[in-house]
């Protein structure tokens, strides 16, 4: 059995009021996932509690002690959810004893780190129980990991036949009508304790039935010692203080359970403040850019239409590709649509035959037949889809085989698009072998007249390029504000302004590097967020950790090697560059300085702010300008002075730079003459 020609199913896993939960192999990557099967529950019905952003959301949660939510996707009309697999048991499962008490607070300890990167994202479990929290051993160590959490809007409805397995687990506030807070997980957590070290609940369920229905009556539990003497007097003490009727007198954060855990036992588990925002920057800085996958909503109608399009999403490392498009495929998963999505990799780039291949894998053999096309595909395309790749890599293909193949897949993808629209997302486009690019251009001209849209990711604009008829959306880096807004969303507390400034400019505003950025600075105690809060002045002298200088390289290699050298005489100058510098210093006709500066901005290593270009990353302008010899830097440096004799200089940053280029042209006249102005001009 397969779901959405995908996912192998190896075994059930169980099944609850919404959801069915398989162990299934994902065929392209061989791994194994489980997958949450919404299989009593229309899409309709689930987008009403859980929205596509809140879908984006959780799968961009990522922590060593929370089962990763990797996808969401849809068969018929259900959604589904794969998560990483974790071969473990529920701690239902778990029996306590006199001496598993240090593994009882290895487990909490777990599981207050899952809730700070939860709560961190605005973001309450809302539905903790043994049930959800899964461990395994592993020697003597316990690992745990939470299941379920950002799903409790969907089960909000719950008939009151399953309750009975959740309500015991919810706060007393709740009873009440107020809404869950932070602590309300901290006495769900308590109840968790409860359980497992006295094998019954706080309080039963007639109990807590009193409490729904209005009644004041103030139940105490029974102490924990009393039904386990096993139980020590520090865990019993934990324990009801999570259970506290009042929220204002539990535990408020995972830090301070943490601290309590720390006094009374042997270990010393970390949470400082560095710790704790390290691990908040890595594994929770969530954005998304939500209107360039609004804007590729907007093209659905004329693709329903029959007008298809190719839409091409270009930017660079970390700018947020495959996050727009997931986005914008999350908002489609009621079934009115074929969804294709594949991630190419350096190995595996055959995208469109590999996701017609797996397509096909999934129909028997009598629905295979109902396409008439596949009958004329060479014996080579054949064994390809049939039997396997290596199988296929015997056969040789002649350029009239390769092109009845193009016309065969064609035909297949127009009449499966008779029954609904196609969407194909190509992911890492850039690579794609040559076969792909050939027959998207072949398919180019047949997409107007079909319902069929293909969505490209892209870190290299020249790949793109060789797409004809393609729709351009070039990712921009964050601006100043936006960059500003995300390193604060990103702290506990606001970064001083300069600091913001100076981040910017040294990520460009791209929040990967920004992110990358604090990490390091963290790291290094450059940040400070203790008793005494420290923060670098500026980051002039910083130097990027080897990762993101990789990043700043790899963009550099997507140039033409004729734009390179171009970019690297560039490099020499040190005053702003403008449209009319930029053709007198490299002496470009028109046309020439146009695919420079496509080249550059989509690649991202110009940036145009204004009317002016700068390098976006200082490490490459300095790399392009070390590769120049003395003589270029002397040259371009005259020609920069040249351009500027017989022009007013009115602003600090120009003189500044000219001053810099006199230094470089040997010219100490016009450095020294440059040097009041440099002084007294406006910023």
């Amino acid at each position: 059995m397969y779901i959405d020609h995908r996912y192998e199913v190896l075994e059930s896993l169980g099944s609850g009021t919404w959801a069915n939960v398989f162990k299934v192999r994902d065929i392209r990557t061989n791994k194994l996932y489980t997958l949450k099967l919404f299989q009593y529950l229309s899409s309709e019905e689930l987008y009403k509690h859980f929205s596509a952003e809140d879908m984006h959301h959780i799968t961009k949660i990522e922590h060593p002690n929370l089962l990763r939510v990797v996808d969401f996707g849809h068969v018929g009309d259900h959604v589904y959810v794969i998560s990483e697999f974790f071969e473990g048991k529920t701690l239902a499962n778990f029996r306590f004893n006199k001496s598993r008490v240090s593994a009882i607070y290895d487990m909490v300890v777990q599981i207050c780190y899952a809730l700070h990167a939860l709560h961190s994202q605005n973001i309450l479990h809302k539905d903790l129980k043994l049930e959800n929290a899964l461990y395994r051993m592993e020697g003597k160590e316990i690992i745990v990991k939470l299941i379920d959490y950002g799903f409790s809007k969907i089960d909000q409805n719950r008939d009151s036949q399953h309750v009975s397995g959740t309500l015991p687990y919810v706060a007393p506030e709740q009873y009440l009508g107020n809404s869950p807070t932070q602590s309300s997980d901290f006495y769900a957590l308590g109840v968790m304790l409860y359980r497992l070290c006295t094998g019954s609940f706080p309080f039963s369920i007639d109990q807590i039935n009193a409490l729904i229905q209005g009644g004041h009556q103030y139940f105490i539990p029974n102490f924990p010692s009393e039904l386990n003497k096993n139980i020590p007097l520090e865990l019993e003490k934990l324990i009801l203080r999570l259970l506290e009727r009042n929220p204002e007198n539990r535990f408020q954060s995972g830090s301070e359970v943490i601290d309590y855990i720390n006094r009374i036992s042997d270990n010393e588990y970390p949470f400082s403040a560095s710790w704790s925002i390290v691990n908040a920057l890595r594994f929770n800085s969530y954005i998304v850019r939500e209107k360039y996958s609004h804007q590729m909503l907007d093209f659905l109608p004329a693709v329903v239409n029959a007008n298809g399009k190719i839409i091409s999403v270009i930017g660079g490392d970390g700018l947020g590709k495959d996050s727009i498009l997931s986005l914008f495929r999350y908002h489609l998963l009621g079934g009115e649509y074929f969804l294709f999505d594949y991630k190419c990799t350096r190995t595996d780039h055959e995208a469109f035959f590999a996701l017609i291949k797996e397509y096909l894998q999934s129909l028997s053999p009598e629905e295979i037949n109902q396409y008439e096309s596949l009958s004329t595909i060479s014996p080579k395309f054949k064994r390809y889809l049939f039997a396997g790749e290596q199988e296929a890599k015997a056969l040789t293909q002649t350029v009239d085989d390769l092109r009845s193949d193009f016309a065969s897949v064609q035909s297949l993808l127009i009449q499966l698009s008779l029954i609904k629209p196609i969407i194909f997302m190509i992911r890492n486009f850039q690579y794609v072998n040559r076969h792909t690019v050939d027959f998207m251009n072949y398919l180019s001209p047949a997409l107007v007249q079909n319902r069929i849209m293909i969505l490209l990711s892209c870190n290299d604009f020249n790949k793109v390029n060789q797409i004809d008829h393609t729709v351009l959306i070039n990712l921009p880096f964050l601006s100043p504000e936006e960059s500003k807004t995300y390193v604060n969303k990103l702290l506990p507390i606001p970064a001083p302004d300069d600091l913001a400034v100076s981040l910017y400019h040294r990520s460009s505003g791209n929040p990967e590097f920004i992110r990358e950025i604090l990490i390091d600075l963290v790291q290094r105690r450059q940040i400070v967020l203790e008793d005494a809060v420290e923060f670098p002045a500026n980051l002039s002298n910083y130097q990027l950790p080897s990762r993101l200088l990789h990043s700043i390289y790899a963009r550099m290699s997507h140039l033409t090697s004729q734009n390179y050298a171009l970019l690297q005489k560039l490099s020499v100058v040190q005053t702003p560059l403008s449209r009319g510098l930029i053709l007198y210093i490299l002496k470009l006709h028109d046309l020439d300085l146009y695919n420079l500066l496509n080249d550059a901005t989509y690649n991202e290593i110009l940036n145009k702010s204004g009317k002016n270009y700068s390098f976006s990353f200082i490490e490459a302008k300095t790399r392009m300008f070390d590769e120049c010899n003395a003589k270029v830097h002397v040259l371009v440096s005259k020609r920069v002075l040249k351009y500027f004799a017989s022009r007013e200089v009115m602003d600090k940053e120009t003189c500044q730079g000219l001053i810099d280029n006199a230094f470089l042209a040997e010219d100490y006249q016009v450095s020294q003459n440059l040097l009041p102005e440099a002084v007294h001009s406006p910023e």
